[in-house]
């Protein structure tokens, strides 16, 4: 029988835990922990924002983030890499275009073809809702202790070492 305990895992006796018990740990407790992380988002997305901001969705923030890391992407991309349908790609568009936040081009070496951009406008948008974002999940986490943060630090260090190697590049 394994026993768990927050941050540790053992055996009967002392001994050592094998590597598939470490990792039945490990999901466990990253599905506990999916809870947790969803009610830290909640809390952070639900801090008031300033008079004058206009709060962007999570999709218009992704799309946005996305569009940062690889600028003139086309309408259809971008819908299949926030796994959402054509049409509702189009009304985040619309809704972002609206703001200033996104222009869209055609495609010099595809007349028929569209390309999307960030705005400065929208890569300022971007740059204030993230420092918000980040703000917000800083407060969340402020009960944990110095060293729990540090463990949470290494830990998502190592989740994202995982989706690094897991993602087509």
């Amino acid at each position: 029988m394994i026993t768990h305990l927050p941050g540790r895992v053992s055996r009967p006796g002392g001994a050592p835990p094998r590597h598939q018990e470490l990792r039945e740990a490990a999901a466990q407790q990253l599905l506990r922990s999916v809870q947790v992380l969803r009610r830290i988002l909640k809390q952070a997305r639900a801090a008031a924002p300033a008079p004058d901001e206009r709060p962007l969705s999570d999709a218009q923030f992704y799309v946005l983030q996305l569009l940062t890391d690889e600028p003139q992407l086309a309408p259809g991309d971008l819908a299949v890499r926030c796994a959402v349908s054509d049409p509702a790609m189009s009304k985040i568009l619309n809704v972002l275009e609206d703001q200033g936040l996104v222009a869209r081009h055609t495609d010099p070496a595809n007349r028929r073809s569209v390309r999307v951009t960030v705005t400065p406008a929208g890569q300022q948008e971007l740059a204030r809702a993230t420092r918000a974002w980040l703000a917000n999940l800083a407060r969340a986490l402020d009960p944990l202790t110095d060293t729990q943060l540090q463990e949470v630090i290494t830990a998502l260090g190592h989740l994202a070492s995982l989706g690094a190697a897991a993602d087509p590049a």
